[in-house]
């Protein structure tokens, strides 16, 4: 038996560089982003800064 072919990769449509992204898209990302705390908030959650700072 041989071996299969080697499939293409697949990717989303929307897997694009940045700066490529739509400012529209951009704002679609950030609205649902500010929601996260409220969502957090109804599910007895909450988020924290790390005493560290943000880590890289």
């Amino acid at each position: 038996m041989g071996h299969a072919p080697m499939e293409k990769p697949r990717s989303h449509p929307s897997n694009i560089p940045h700066a490529e992204v739509s400012e529209e898209e951009k704002e679609k990302d950030r609205s649902a982003l500010r929601n996260y705390p409220a969502l957090l908030q109804m599910a007895g959650l909450e988020l924290q800064r790390s005493p560290s700072g943000p880590t890289s």
